[in-house]
């Protein structure tokens, strides 16, 4: 678990030396398991936070786009 915006950012600063981007790039796949996963823990009091590395491509963005306006 990553706490915190340090610990987001240091996260970040490790592993994007360590990635290599590739396409094709379909999110929603995880972002459906995401808002799932949200949705069945609405009782604990947090914040979920999902922080996406792309190339720029997004094969399925009529998808995600609906995905979040449904979890938004």
């Amino acid at each position: 678990m990553i706490k915190g915006v340090a610990g987001l950012f240091a996260a970040y600063t490790g592993t994007i030396q360590n990635i290599t981007f590739s396409g094709p790039t379909y999110f929603s796949g995880i972002l459906n398991a995401v808002v799932s996963y949200a949705r069945m823990n609405l009782h604990i009091q947090m914040y979920h936070v999902l922080y996406i590395l792309t190339d720029g491509a997004i094969h399925d963005f009529k998808d995600v786009k609906n995905i979040l306006v449904e979890a938004s």
